[in-house]
């Protein structure tokens, strides 16, 4: 049986940054990997490109050393996009990169 105790503390942080103001917070001091978030910004800046097509296609070639849900083939930019969001995926992630 899975021991709830075990799992890490949910985190959550909105702030707005035009009135300076802490919106919600909930275990804001605990460190999280920055995994997440550096896919957080390389969604940013691909969505950013505005000369980027969108239906730009990109391959994925299988890598033993990423972490991934996909299978070796050809992606568009948004499917792409799609599973850096949903699943995380490392080999998504490098292809937009």
């Amino acid at each position: 049986m899975d021991n709830l105790s075990s799992r890490p503390k949910p985190s959550i942080l909105v702030y707005n940054i035009t009135k300076d103001k802490l919106i919600v917070g909930t275990n804001t001091d605990l460190q999280r990997p920055l995994g997440s978030f550096a896919k957080l910004l390389l969604v940013l800046l691909t969505v950013d490109q505005d000369h980027l097509e969108p239906l730009d296609v990109k391959t994925i070639i299988k890598d033993r050393n990423l972490d991934t849900n996909l299978t070796a083939g050809t992606y568009t930019r948004g499917e792409l996009l799609q599973a850096v969001l949903i699943t995380s995926d490392n080999s998504a992630a490098h292809a937009l990169a």
